[in-house]
């Protein structure tokens, strides 16, 4: 199954994010969604003082959290719209990038050319044609020790081309050489009465 996520062509959901940007901060699935994701980072990592990449940062909801205590972030996200939100507020330890996470990028952005402590990304990996290339790339971007934290989408057979199973996940990590130190189902939605399992996993390099 892991090497579907190597096509470039896979057929992932197409998802216009800027038509979500203006809500964003105030749609109740995603506050609710982030306070998961607040409650397992705190339990599993000491943000304070750290460099962290926000990798799909979106309108910042997970930064809003993370920049109290962070020494800095770099946020990437593809959506113009959204990374204007999350500029608008203001944020004196976050750099924001609006563009594609990529070896040419971090030729592109000085931000991005140095190692970080944290990488986090919160319901993105799911949506890439291109995973184990962005992993690679991940991976190239941690500190000695660093630590990358995905939160995705638990594959089902209801639709068996979307999202991670536990295997696919160890196994693209390994691939790249990533050290497992864990996958879990920690939480789920609801959504149109129907259940949806998140699936968070932690790599170290």
């Amino acid at each position: 199954m892991s090497d579907k996520l190597e096509r470039k062509d896979i057929d992932q959901p197409k998802i216009d994010w800027n038509e979500h940007a203006e809500y964003w901060d105030d749609f109740e699935e995603a506050k609710h969604y982030t306070k998961h994701i607040v409650r397992l980072l705190t339990a599993r990592i000491d943000v304070e003082n750290r460099t962290i990449l926000d990798f799909g940062c979106g309108t910042g909801l997970l930064i809003d959290y993370m920049t109290k205590k962070a020494k800095q972030i770099v946020a990437v996200d593809t959506s113009d719209k959204m990374i204007s939100v999350l500029e608008s507020k203001n944020y004196n330890n976050v750099e924001t990038i609006n563009d594609e996470l990529s070896k040419e990028s971090i030729i592109r952005y000085p931000a991005l050319q140095n190692k970080f402590d944290l990488i986090v990304a919160v319901s993105v990996c799911a949506f890439l044609p291109n995973y184990l290339e962005v992993l690679t790339t991940i991976k190239s971007l941690l500190k000695p020790d660093g630590i990358f934290i995905q939160w995705d989408w638990l594959r089902t057979e209801k639709d068996p081309d979307f999202g991670f199973t536990e295997e696919m996940i160890k196994d693209n990590y390994d691939r790249v050489g990533l050290k497992v130190e864990s996958v879990d189902i920690p939480f789920h939605m609801t959504e149109n009465d129907e259940k949806m399992e998140v699936i968070m996993a932690i790599g170290k390099l």
